[in-house]
């Protein structure tokens, strides 16, 4: 009898610490920590890293309006190209928890690679850069009639060169050198506007004849008469 009482009391008292701990064997909801692996310059390729064990069940979701493009299969993607700070939310399939990072996008440097600021319609452009950006890809613009070539030049400092036409079409551009060592590059410049000829027909100026100036004053001067 007492051996069943004793029983009685221990699964009373089990049973009681169970009712007053019922969550003790649950878990809490993971947070998702991840990070954004590139060169924070506009328009840059990125990949996503997730720390182990913080994303259960895999990605559902990453967005961010800083991205212009995001593959979740490879997790990679495109920044957009304004530049400014962005967050990024990355949501999992096992967890109720969202992860959140903050990235930024610095604007493009600027730097005189144009050998001029004003060109004229049709006027040949010519490009000389140093090589320290590591800078070999075409350089670019809406002002270029096409893409200007990179070429290596060794000597007094090493540079990047290349030439290409301006377009007749007047106004302010932008151009643009994709570089390996910290992003694009960028210099404006300018079209100036060509003379607009006469229309068809419109009469030529007359000469204006010339001014003939006198050589002296007249004599005025006149004796008497004794």
């Amino acid at each position: 009898m007492r051996g069943i009482k004793r029983s009685a009391a221990l699964l009373l008292a089990f049973g009681t610490a169970f009712a007053l701990t019922p969550m003790a064997g649950a878990q809490e909801p993971v947070k998702p920590v991840f990070s954004l692996l590139w060169d924070s310059h506009p328009g840059a390729a990125f990949a996503v890293s997730i720390k182990a064990d913080t994303c259960p069940g895999g990605p559902v979701s990453l967005t961010s309006p800083g991205f212009a493009s995001f593959n979740l299969g490879s997790l990679s993607g495109q920044v957009v190209t304004t530049p400014g700070t962005y967050t990024a939310t990355l949501k999992c399939k096992d967890t109720t928890e969202v992860g959140t990072t903050d990235f930024t996008i610095v604007p493009p440097r600027s730097d005189s690679f144009l050998d001029k600021a004003v060109y004229a319609p049709g006027e040949t452009i010519r490009i000389s850069l140093k090589d320290g950006y590591k800078c070999w890809v075409p350089a670019t613009s809406e002002g270029f009639t096409a893409p200007a070539n990179l070429t290596q030049v060794h000597g007094d400092g090493d540079r990047v060169v290349g030439e290409t036409t301006a377009i007749t079409t007047p106004g302010t551009y932008t151009a643009t050198i994709p570089c390996l060592k910290g992003g694009p590059v960028v210099n404006q410049f300018t079209i100036k506007a060509s003379a607009t000829p006469p229309p068809p027909g419109t009469p030529a100026p007359k000469p204006k004849p010339p001014i003939v100036k006198p050589k002296g004053a007249p004599q005025t001067g006149g004796g008497g008469t004794a």
